[in-house]
């Protein structure tokens, strides 16, 4: 009687599932599937095999949902700046954008502020458009700011329009409308002397100015003008070619300027003008940009500086226009912004990571050299018109961490093996990993690049690509069924706990790190939960000594799997995944033994709170690694 229950069972749950259009079981590949679009790792495949098998071996796949390449050890300077537009807005970010702070300062409160400069990493100038010029001093807070009028130290009322100010040095330079030059080789004592310019210039507006040397400058405005100053107060003006001799002109930026290298530089404006120079400004080529509209903003790869791709530049303007080159302007490619409205400026901090400044209190931010853009919180709609980013500081360390409930096979460790404080890793003078001390059940941290200590060399995901972390590499290779996906192998089965640990110093700074004897072999259990989390550190460099700023941890992903809750649970509404009913050997709401948990491959992860696990899992009884199975729209 009980068997035919179970028959009759079976039956129906695969009638039902026959006539709802659902497949739970993995289809033979035939071609690679579409991915949804994300915005970091995911768990995309969880394989557990009960840890008493002599055979037994676990892995993981992540998945990279999104367009971009995704390091698994990446070490960045985080990017600071502040960003200024109408209304008096000042904005702060110290987090690569993702958060923009309100900088109040009541003295621009109105005002439509044009630019923001700082020669000093704690002390730099706004300027309004009004000829309202002030002083910040960030050496408190940088959200907090001293502020000083330096208004009567200008000759005398002037629209400004732009100004610049040497790195490290004192002198600076400032322009306007009615052709005004001022300048200045100290801005904290002397006033400001007004530059003689040519008379043909005196009636134009000058839009940008920019300082290739401390003995040469160049500033344009309308109608063509360019103005170059060949020595400390002489200017004069240089001929464009003929169909730009009556254009406004925006902007002027030069390559590598101080540096040695600063013969070639950038001219745009209106009618989408783009003029190059190679020999510091005397003379003006034009460039075919593609595009009529009027352009306001450029940034070119300066030539000494390692974090950048020499020869690339990027240029913006109105209409959402932004425009790329990867061969000092020779060719102009345009990009999709994604926005029609006007892009007043745009910064790179290194080959990837750029923002744009615009209308409304648009920002938009790329981490891929501009070929992908998103927008930014400004928390403003006023226009944002320059900024202004700080040099590199603080150095940032992103890296992933797999935290498990494994089965742990500790091996045996000298006691006198201390961890390398560098590497945070044993130096491995004399572990025995064919000697296990102890066998337990628990939680286990996995860094996912910890191979990277040994290689030398950090591993990254590709677009749309997979990574398999496996807990025994000999056992993997036997695992014949792959997907079409290019996947990325991680043989590496050394994990630590969070149990055994000990306190080291570097660098006057002292950690909390685990002792060798807390490393073990990792084998996943057949009911558990798996959480992917992404650590950033913070490091502030000073010269030769370095400080540690802190971390932080952030949890992408959980995967829950045999009614396992941990206690207390930090995702209460995640639900672990109970097995289907009917299915064979399931073990009660276990992996059942050769079943693997995967993913649904148009659920691209997201808010780890929500229920997660039991709408975005299925159970399979044929794992393929770099492979996944869309949802079918009748089960939905």
């Amino acid at each position: 009687m009980k068997s035919l229950l179970i028959t009759v069972s079976l039956c129906v749950l695969s009638c039902l599932l026959f006539l709802s259009g659902c497949e739970l079981i993995t289809p033979p590949p035939k071609e690679r599937p579409v991915f949804g679009i994300g915005d970091d790792l995911i768990i995309n495949e969880v394989y557990a095999i009960s840890p008493d098998k002599h055979y037994a071996f676990s892995w993981i796949e992540l998945y990279n949902p999104s367009d971009r390449n995704i390091a698994l050890f990446e070490q960045t300077f985080t990017a600071r700046a502040y960003a200024v537009g109408a209304d008096g807005t000042v904005r702060y970010t110290e987090e690569d954008g993702s958060l923009w702070k309100t900088v109040s300062i009541p003295e621009l409160s109105g005002k439509q502020l044009v630019s923001v400069d700082l020669p000093y990493p704690d002390t730099g100038f706004i300027a309004s458009y009004d000829g309202t010029f002030i002083r910040i001093n960030r050496a408190t807070k940088p959200d907090s700011l001293i502020v000083i009028d330096q208004t009567a130290r200008l000759p005398g009322p002037i629209n400004i329009r732009d100004m610049f100010f040497f790195p490290l040095q004192k002198f600076a330079l400032m322009v306007g409308d009615g052709g005004k030059i001022f300048r200045t080789s100290n801005y904290n004592n002397l006033q400001w002397q007004t530059q003689t310019v040519p008379a043909t210039a005196i009636t134009k507006n000058l839009h940008s100015v920019f300082i290739i040397t401390t003995l040469k400058a160049c500033a344009v405005g309308d109608s063509g003008t360019i103005l170059v100053q060949p020595t400390v107060n002489t200017w004069q003006r240089v001929s464009v070619p003929e169909i730009y001799q009556t254009t406004n002109f925006r902007f002027v930026t030069f390559v590598g300027a101080g540096a040695g290298f600063s013969d070639t530089g950038f001219v745009v404006g209106e009618q989408g003008a783009i003029l190059k120079t190679t020999n510091d400004g005397n003379n003006w080529l034009a460039q075919t940009s593609g595009v009529t509209t009027t352009l306001r903003g450029a940034f070119f790869s300066p030539r000494d500086d390692l974090r950048f791709r020499y020869r690339t530049g990027w240029v913006v303007g109105d209409g959402g226009v932004i425009l790329k080159t990867e061969d000092q302007g020779e060719t102009w490619t345009q990009l999709s912004s994604g926005t029609s409205a006007n892009l007043h400026s745009v910064t790179f901090y290194d080959s990837l990571r750029g923002w744009v400044f615009g209308t409304g209190g648009l920002i938009l931010f790329t981490r891929n050299g501009g070929r992908t853009w998103n927008s930014q919180s400004s928390n403003t709609t006023s226009d944002l018109y320059n900024a202004y980013f700080l040099p590199p500081q603080i150095l940032s360390r992103n890296y992933y961490l797999l935290t498990m409930r494994t089965q742990r096979k500790y091996y045996y460790h000298d006691p006198f093996n201390l961890l390398d404080p560098v590497t945070w890793f044993p130096p491995g003078k004399n572990p025995n990993y064919d000697f296990i001390v102890k066998t337990d059940t628990g939680t286990t941290l996995f860094i996912v690049d910890l191979d990277r200590v040994f290689t030398g060399r950090a591993r990254s995901i590709a677009p749309r690509g997979f990574l398999v972390a496996n807990s025994d590499s000999v056992k993997f290779d036997d695992h014949v069924l792959r997907g079409p996906g290019t996947t990325l192998r991680v043989n590496f089965s050394i994990a630590f706990d969070t149990v055994i640990t000990q306190t080291v110093s570097f660098m006057g700074n002292t950690f909390t790190i685990p002792r060798p004897d807390g490393f073990h072999f990792w084998t996943l259990l057949s009911s558990g939960e798996i959480r992917l989390q992404k650590l950033s550190e913070k490091i502030k460099l000073l010269g030769f000594t370095a400080e540690f700023l802190g971390f932080s941890v952030r949890t992408l992903d959980v995967v829950r799997y045999g009614n396992y809750r941990p206690t207390p649970d930090d995702f209460p509404d995640n639900q672990p995944f109970a097995l289907a009913f009917g299915i064979p050997n399931a073990g009660g709401a276990m992996i059942p033994e050769g079943w693997s948990l995967a993913r649904y491959n148009n659920d691209v992860g997201g808010d780890p709170t929500r229920v997660n696990t039991i709408e975005s899992f299925y159970m399979t009884e044929r794992p393929i690694p770099g492979y996944g199975s869309l949802r079918c729209t009748k089960c939905e």
